[in-house]
């Protein structure tokens, strides 16, 4: 992020807490180590899940691919991925895009990975032709 001068903990705070998503954030050794709360609008966090790791929060279903995805983004080998998938919340149908980004240094080091979950569902799809832009 280029900036004039250094962005304040509170301005960062406030600029994560602002987007619409919720973002969860693993260090290197796969624990939880951060999670956006303002009105967390996609999936709750209890806070003993802080410290825990990933794998805890996550489905049996889904460990395989997990433990793939993150052997991948240690290793250099992929730097982010993204899924869509439609899950019933609050009893509709709703569409929801989850994204896995590695967090590196500028060496290319791994320190973590960021969740991103965001409610693709309200979102209007336009043509070209309809597109004010």
């Amino acid at each position: 992020m280029r900036t004039q001068s250094p962005l304040s903990p509170l301005m960062i705070d406030c600029l994560l807490e602002s987007l619409p998503l919720d973002i969860t954030i693993i260090d290197r050794d796969d624990k939880v180590i951060a999670w956006t709360i303002k009105d967390r609008k996609l999936f709750k966090i209890k806070d003993e899940v802080m410290g825990t790791d990933i794998r805890e929060c996550h489905s049996v279903k889904s460990m395989g691919i997990l433990e793939n995805l993150l052997s991948e983004m240690k290793e250099g080998k992929c730097d982010s991925t993204r899924v869509v998938k439609d899950i019933e919340k609050n009893g509709k149908l709703r569409r929801f895009m989850t994204q896995y980004i590695a967090l590196r240094d500028d060496d290319g080091h791994y320190l973590g990975c960021m969740e991103v979950d965001m409610d693709l569902s309200d979102i209007p799809i336009l043509r070209d032709e309809d597109s004010p832009y």
